[in-house]
């Protein structure tokens, strides 16, 4: 089985049936700073170009191709308000716009990751439709929304940020069950958390990374 059948066995994205993928080749574009796992994962990677519905897409696979990510490609134009490493990384791709080949549930719910547009979310809007949250615990909110920018979305609403200047990685989780999360310190419980084994972007993809190497 190729790399592309076995990506289009996993039903994880849908092809237009009259899509043909270009040839296979290794990933030649290099990493991200302090993201060592994150960089050896892309250096590992395969890269197949295809075009579906006219939407030009990359998949990144690994080792037998029943591991890997959709993505878009980089668009040559880099939001200088973004943190450090969301620069690196618009300059690798355009985002993860579908996942498959491990079992972690959260990649299952998720509508877009690390894509350069953000795809509309807006990590202020989100915290002033649960301003009542705060208000109900007479809390301050202890930080300022715009000095965050979205890294990932999910179905439910769940958002994770990373500070525009050093990186720092919070998540907004109002609807979530999740054990590795620990709520920032002055804000009520389903609102805004750190991740306990990933306080930085960095260290968010390299614990992403792990699960593919894996898979």
């Amino acid at each position: 089985m190729t790399t592309w059948d076995a990506f289009l066995s996993s039903d994880s994205f849908p092809v237009a049936p009259e899509t043909q993928p270009a040839e296979t080749h290794a990933w030649d574009r290099g990493g991200v700073d302090g993201a060592g796992t994150f960089t050896a994962l892309l250096a590992s990677a395969q890269v197949q170009p295809f075009t579906s519905d006219g939407i030009d897409y990359e998949l990144i696979t690994w080792g037998d191709g029943e591991t890997g990510w959709v993505v878009t490609p980089p668009s040559g134009a880099v939001d200088e308000s973004a943190s450090p490493t969301q620069r690196q990384v618009a300059r690798l791709f355009g985002g993860i716009v579908a996942a498959y080949g491990t079992d972690d549930e959260w990649w299952e719910n998720q509508r877009w990751v690390l894509d350069a547009d953000a795809r509309g979310a807006d990590f202020g809007e989100s915290v002033s439709a649960y301003a009542w949250a705060w208000e109900d615990e007479d809390l301050e909110i202890p930080f300022d929304p715009a000095d965050y920018a979205p890294v990932a979305l999910e179905a439910n609403g769940n958002l994770l940020v990373t500070h525009r200047r050093d990186d720092t990685l919070l998540a907004f989780l109002p609807d979530h069950a999740r054990d590795d999360v620990t709520v920032l310190d002055g804000c009520p419980e389903y609102s805004v958390y750190t991740v306990d084994d990933a306080p930085t972007l960095p260290a968010w993809l390299d614990a992403q990374a792990e699960l593919f190497a894996r898979g």
